[in-house]
């Protein structure tokens, strides 16, 4: 089944109900509410046979359906990372730098993960590629502050890199001073936290 088949059955599913239309909702459950009041053994085949087919590049496009199907079938999510990650050239910056960016809220807790990071670390501290600099900052966090080459590296490119800044500044702006000047342009945009939506709706 197409993940976007999948979104339409369970948005089906909220219409029965005088709900909202988001995915999440504090006040009425909303779509993940009508989900799991619907969930069957059907509905969790089609689940899996929708991740079954999925890419990496359809979970990060669903946004919060992706969050959806992590609460029903969080094994499933995690395949469809993993068969991605045996198709990477981890030799490859930008894939490299894509990978950990789309995989970071999903499988930063697999060991596979973590010794992709520190290759990305590497290579961002020996190539000192921009982009991957960044990606890596989004990972880590305040953890930034644990690796000196990378935070001097990466302090540096600031000074004429706003993305870099504005992640230095999320992060530890309570820690350093000098990342303190960053002015921002009205656009909100995400330093590598997100919503976390808890599955028991």
């Amino acid at each position: 089944m197409k993940y976007e088949e999948l979104i339409k059955k369970f948005r089906n599913f909220n219409a029965q109900r005088v709900t909202c239309r988001k995915v999440f909702c504090t006040t009425c459950g909303g779509i993940a509410y009508a989900v799991k009041s619907n969930m069957s053994a059907e509905l969790q085949a089609d689940i899996r046979a929708a991740l079954l087919e999925m890419r990496v590049s359809d979970f990060i496009n669903m946004g919060d359906w992706g969050e959806l199907l992590r609460c029903f079938d969080p094994d499933g999510v995690d395949s469809v990372f993993e068969r991605e990650e045996e198709l990477i050239d981890m030799t490859d910056i930008r894939q490299l730098d894509q990978y950990l960016l789309d995989a970071r809220r999903v499988m930063n807790h697999k060991p596979t993960y973590r010794r992709h990071l520190s290759q990305g670390v590497e290579t961002a501290i020996k190539t000192s590629d921009e982009s991957l600099i960044e990606t890596v900052v989004i990972i880590l966090g305040r953890d930034v502050l644990n690796n000196k080459r990378l935070l001097d590296l990466a302090l540096e490119k600031s000074r004429h890199n706003d993305q870099i800044h504005r992640v230095l500044y999320n992060f530890i702006r309570e820690d350093m001073t000098e990342v303190r000047g960053y002015v921002g342009n009205g656009r909100v945009v995400s330093g590598g936290k997100s919503k976390v939506w808890s599955c028991f709706f």
